[in-house]
């Protein structure tokens, strides 16, 4: 696991103020796809608003925060948003395979339908 350098943190809480010291992600990871070329980017600090700042890095060491504009894209059925910056590489995040949500997913398949509908 790779902490976030204190540097970064401390520009973190500069540049997102009203985020303070507990809305800094003190371990962003790479949030788009595996697989992909170019900067790595993980979400660092973000408030109200349409933008956040995300940590962005490479595989030779470099390092920066950037603000970024949200992604405004949302899934077909419009039930989820996209959880990384606008006009980013690869897929949205709803697109991407998250294994909590395929294991939660399976267990709701295999209830009873009785179980599945909320009580009246």
């Amino acid at each position: 696991m790779t902490l976030l350098p204190i540097a970064l943190v401390l520009g973190a809480i500069e540049m997102e103020p009203d985020a303070g010291l507990f809305g800094i992600q003190d371990v962003p990871s790479c949030m788009i796809q595996d697989l992909h070329v170019g900067a790595h980017h993980g979400l660092v600090a973000s408030e109200k608003g349409d933008d956040a700042v995300w940590a962005v890095w490479s595989d030779e060491g470099t390092a920066h925060l950037q603000r970024l504009l949200d992604c405004t894209t949302s899934s077909a059925d419009d039930t989820e948003g996209c959880g990384l910056y606008d006009q980013h590489e690869g897929r949205h995040t709803f697109e991407l395979y998250d294994p909590q949500r395929a294991a939660a997913e399976a267990i709701v398949a295999m209830m009873p339908l009785t179980q599945k509908k909320p009580a009246d």
